[in-house]
Order: structure tokens, then C-alpha cells, then sequence
């Protein structure tokens, strides 16, 4: 289903990818390429969010591993310095409802007549990915 699509596809951004900052902006490349060629899976997912318990919690138990995996992930950049200190929990989950956010935006734009190029997707993750560095980047002093 969705949930496995979107679970493979950012393992593979994990596995793709170094520490750091390249890691989050791999994960966000990916989302948004997955928005692009397979559109409904990300609407679908949005659609069972909404739902919420139980079928919410039946959705996701596979998603858990991967959501304990990221939050240990920033839990330890975080220790690093290289992650800007917080609950990491509630940064995987804020990071997860911003990026699918964004990356699902051009449908709803699509939607109500407003058509988007490449160009505008391109540009959405552009700004998407520079608010998110200056989130969880510290600055270097």
C-alpha cells in the first residue's frame, strides 16, 4: 500500500544518503519525486491522517520502525551539534506533516484550476528545503 511506497522510499534516502543536513535534504528530494510520479499515494496518505484513529493506527504500524529509526536518527545528530536540540519525536512528526504537506500542494493547486509546472514544484521544494536548514541547522558562530 501507500504506507510501504512512502516507507521504501525514504529507507532508501537513509541508505542513499550521508548524516547531516544531506540526509533530511535527500529524504525531501525523494518525497517530492514521489509526488510527482505517484500523486494519489501521497494524497492517500494525507486522506487516512485525516481519519485518524483506528484507521490511522492500523495505517502506520508498519511506518513505526521507520518513525523510532529517525527520531534515535535526530535524537543523535541533536547530541552531535549538528541538529538543533528538541523533542525528536515531535520533530519527526512536524518534519513528516511539513514536507508531505508541501509535497502534496501542487494537487490541491491543481485542484482549483491553478496549473503546475515543473518549475513550481521545483521552486516549493527549494523553499521548503531552505525554511527546514534554517529550522534545524545551528548557526555557526
Amino acid at each position: 500500500g501507500a504506507i510501504e511506497v512512502l516507507a521504501t522510499v525514504l529507507s532508501d534516502a537513509v541508505r542513499d544518503s550521508e548524516e547531516g543536513w544531506e540526509r533530511i535534504e535527500v529524504m525531501v528530494r525523494k518525497v517530492f519525486r514521489l509526488a510527482i510520479q505517484r500523486p494519489e499515494l501521497l494524497g492517500l496518505l494525507r486522506e487516512v491522517s485525516r481519519l485518524g484513529p483506528p484507521t490511522l493506527t492500523k495505517a502506520i504500524k508498519g511506518f513505526d520502525p521507520l518513525i523510532q529509526g529517525a527520531t534515535d536518527w535526530l535524537k543523535s545528530e541533536m547530541d552531535m551539534g549538528r541538529i538543533r536540540e528538541s523533542d525528536p519525536y515531535l520533530l519527526v512528526i512536524s518534519m513528516y506533516s511539513v514536507i508531505m504537506g508541501a509535497a502534496t500542494e501542487g494537487n490541491l493547486l491543481e485542484a482549483i484550476g491553478i496549473q503546475q509546472t515543473p518549475r513550481d514544484v521545483a521552486l516549493r521544494r527549494k523553499e521548503l528545503l531552505r525554511f527546514l536548514r534554517s529550522a534545524l541547522i545551528p548557526a555557526v558562530n
